[in-house]
């Protein structure tokens, strides 16, 4: 995974993948963010960490879904406050806005159309499974699913390099975890 940092936010936020984003920075204390991209077999992740709140509206426009994963801070989606237990998902085409206050993580997570249709039985229309909007895991798969997210980036990153390949039982975790909560 390549952890690269910014000062300017324009680049940062240009960055972001698989989205079209306009942004506002309301009051911005500490001009630092930092994103790492990583994948995992068919799955792209993207890790972001702001150094202070933002708006951000946008509109996924590639060919599968995404999950927006708040690791820490206050975020809203919508307009409506994100839980404990909350993830947001996005099919393509979706519009959204979210906002955090503070310094906050996050990890968006990618999944290519062909990848859902995979898992799913041919006798069900993907779209019709697929959630879209805010889904309430609960506290505990979101923690688990966190907790997942952590090991894989942990491994990859020390330092801000790219260390090492993830070992092979975390994502597999991960890939069956994701499969059982959310498709």
């Amino acid at each position: 995974m390549a952890l690269k940092q910014f000062n300017d936010f324009v680049s940062f936020f240009s960055s972001i993948e698989h989205l079209k984003i306009d942004f506002l920075l309301p009051k911005v204390a500490l001009y630092q963010w930092k994103i790492g991209i990583y994948a995992i077999q068919e799955l792209f992740f993207q890790y972001g960490w702001e150094g202070d709140g933002s708006i951000k509206n946008g509109k996924l426009h590639s060919d599968g879904n995404l999950l927006y994963i708040p690791l820490n801070g206050v975020h809203r989606a919508n307009g409506i406050p994100l839980k404990n237990g909350s993830i947001v998902s996005f099919k393509p085409g979706d519009e959204f806005t979210i906002t955090a206050k503070g310094s906050h993580d996050w990890c968006n997570l990618f999944i290519p159309s062909k990848a859902i249709k995979s898992c799913v039985p041919k006798v069900v229309s993907p779209e019709k499974l697929i959630p879209s909007g805010i889904v309430e895991l609960g506290p505990e798969k979101t923690l688990r699913m966190k907790q997942l997210l952590s090991q894989i980036f942990a491994s990859v990153v020390v330092g801000g390099k790219t260390e090492k390949d993830p070992d092979l039982k975390s994502k597999k975790r991960l890939l069956i975890f994701i499969k059982k909560s959310w498709i």
